[in-house]
């Protein structure tokens, strides 16, 4: 007797197809979360650039992936954070425009795929008020751009910390009549309590976990600046316990001691 032949659905291959091509896809942006991570860690620039180029290369492949645009932007966005704090080789103007615009590419991208993403916006934000920083004169036009991105960032994520923690940075660099060091506080502060938080649930492998140790700085930072050097201490040394290599904890950690010893 002959055995009946077995035809396969055509249906069946292609969502075993997708079903591959999906798991090579989260393997390849794990592959670049991974690399980003130790990056913060270390606070390594090659490091970010080794993620960023890795990342760059999902987004080549897979055009349509909102979280792999958004990890590129966020592995470009703290290379340009990198660059502003090596006070060794300072960045210049054209380096800054051209990382800015890098940054922002990949996460305009991921807001059109998925704009009710926060974390996205937030960078975006940040990223807008760094120009301004840059040139003061551009708050004019670039500044309601970046209130619009920040409101979006709190809106679509209530709950997210890197949101908080963002906008607080904007509120720490800004003049005092925009909200200044205090009113960057309470986004710090709450963004802490929500990392706290954060760290209690189940996180997906594609979600970022970037940020508490350097909320925790710019908290201790803010402190050193309205004279609550007892605070600001406690906030250094959290910080260094969730990092050790954090070089602004470290940094804020020696100028509380040297400004103590100054009043002996």
């Amino acid at each position: 007797m002959t055995r009946p032949s077995v035809s396969i659905p055509v249906a069946v291959i292609f969502l075993v197809a997708n079903a591959a091509s999906a798991a090579n896809l989260q393997d390849s942006i794990e592959t670049g979360i991974e690399q980003f991570n130790a990056a913060y860690r270390a606070w390594d620039l090659s490091q970010f650039e080794t993620a960023a180029e890795t990342l760059e290369q999902v987004c080549s492949t897979h055009p349509d992936s909102y979280e792999a645009h958004y990890w590129l932007g966020a592995a470009r966005f703290h290379i340009i954070l990198h660059r502003i704090g090596d006070e060794a080789k300072p960045i210049t103007n054209a380096e800054f425009r051209r990382l800015t615009g890098s940054a922002k590419a990949p996460l305009k991208r991921a807001v059109k795929l998925n704009d009710d993403d926060s974390g996205s916006h937030a960078i975006i934000s940040t990223l807008v008020g760094l120009q301004i920083a840059r040139s003061p004169s551009s708050a004019l036009w670039r500044g309601p751009k970046s209130t619009r991105y920040k409101r979006r960032a709190l809106r679509n994520g209530p709950d997210n910390p890197r949101a908080h923690y963002l906008v607080g940075t904007s509120y720490f660099h800004a003049p005092g009549i925009l909200g200044g060091r205090k009113k960057g506080l309470e986004f710090f502060l709450k963004a802490e309590r929500l990392f706290v938080q954060e760290s209690k649930q189940n996180r997906q492998p594609l979600q970022p976990a970037w940020g508490y140790g350097s909320c925790l700085t710019f908290i201790g930072r803010t402190y050193q600046h309205i004279g609550q050097t007892g605070q600001a201490e406690t906030y250094f040394q959290k910080a260094l316990s969730v990092n050790p290599d954090d070089r602004l904890a470290q940094n804020g950690l020696k100028e509380l001691t040297k400004e103590a010893a100054d009043k002996e």
